[in-house]
C-alpha cells in the first residue's frame, strides 16, 4: 500500500472513530479495524451489490464490484442490501478457478476462467488484477502458486504476521485493513465482500480452520445482536434466545470466556 492510500486509511480510521462517538447508531460499537477469526468455510456467499435506489437510501458507498472497503468503515446499515448475494462457488470466478486449479489439479490453461482472461487480453482488455499481457497473466498465476505452498505448509498467517517490516507496529492499521473482508448480514451470516478472493479460496480448499477477517458493514440487526448480549455481559443475565449466537466469531470481543453458558447440544 502506498504512503498516500496508507495516509487515506488513517484519516478515515479516525474519522470513523469521530463518528461513531457522534452518531453512535450509524457505526459499530467495536474498532473498526477488529478482526474477528472466522471459519473459511463458514463464508458460503458472496455480496452483490444492491439496487442502485436501496444504496442511495442509507448512503452506501460503492466501488466497482464490492461496497467500497475504506468510506464503509465500520458502518451499522438497515434495509436489505444484505439480501443481495450469491453462492461464493458460483458468483465469484477467481473462486472457481482456484478450487479448479488446487482441488481438481487442473492446469491453468484447462480451466474455462483463466482461458477467458486470455481472450480478454488478447482482445486488448486487462483482466484479473490488471493483467494486459499473456506475460503478466503467468506470472500472476506463478505468484498464486507460490501463496498456495506458502498456506500449504506453513500454514494461513496474518498480514501483519507476514511483514518483514522492522516499523510494522507502528502501522498495524494498514494490515489489517488488508485482510478478507466480510459484511455481517440481520442473521449474523458472513458476506465475501470481495476482498481477499485468493487467500480465501485457497483457505477453504486447504481446509484451514480459521482465518483474520474485518467486517466492513454489519446490518443494524445484527448490531442490536451485539448490543444485547454485550448489555447482558454487563449485567450477568444472558439471554436464552440468543444462546445460539454464543460462538459467532463476531461475539467474541464481548464475550469472556466462561461468562455464559456453555452452548447447548
Amino acid at each position: 500500500m502506498s504512503f498516500k492510500k496508507t495516509s487515506r486509511l488513517y484519516r478515515q480510521y479516525w474519522k470513523t472513530m469521530l463518528l461513531s462517538r457522534i452518531y453512535p447508531a450509524g457505526y459499530t460499537d467495536t474498532n473498526p479495524l477488529k478482526l474477528i477469526h472466522a471459519d473459511p468455510q463458514r463464508i458460503k456467499f458472496i455480496q452483490l451489490p444492491a439496487p442502485q435506489d436501496v444504496i442511495e437510501e442509507y448512503g452506501i458507498k460503492k466501488k466497482e464490484r464490492r461496497y467500497d472497503k475504506l468510506r464503509n468503515l465500520g458502518r451499522v446499515i438497515d434495509g436489505d442490501w444484505d439480501t443481495y448475494r450469491e453462492t461464493i462457488h458460483l458468483a465469484s470466478t477467481t473462486n472457481r478457478m482456484l478450487r479448479e486449479r488446487f482441488k481438481d489439479n487442473k492446469n491453468w490453461e484447462e480451466i474455462d476462467v483463466y482461458r477467458d482472461h486470455l481472450s480478454k487480453i488478447e482482445r486488448g482488455e486487462s483482466t484479473w488484477h490488471r493483467c494486459t499481457s499473456r506475460k503478466a497473466l503467468e506470472e500472476r498465476a506463478r505468484k498464486i502458486e507460490r501463496l498456495f505452498s506458502r498456506i500449504a505448509e506453513n500454514g494461513y498467517r496474518s498480514q501483519y504476521a507476514m511483514s518483514e517490516n522492522r516499523l510494522k507496529f507502528i502501522f498495524k492499521v494498514r494490515y489489517c485493513f488488508d485482510e478478507v473482508t466480510v459484511n455481517i448480514d440481520r442473521h449474523g451470516e458472513l458476506l465475501f465482500n470481495n476482498s481477499g478472493a485468493n487467500r480465501l479460496a485457497i483457505s477453504q480448499v486447504l481446509g484451514v480452520e480459521s482465518i483474520p477477517v474485518r467486517v466492513l458493514i454489519r446490518h443494524r440487526k445484527w448490531q442490536d445482536v451485539r448490543n444485547e448480549i454485550r448489555e447482558a455481559n454487563n449485567n450477568g443475565r444472558f439471554p436464552q434466545h440468543l444462546e445460539g449466537y454464543i460462538d459467532h466469531p463476531d461475539l467474541q470481543d464481548i464475550r469472556p470466556d466462561g461468562s455464559f453458558p456453555a452452548k447447548r447440544k
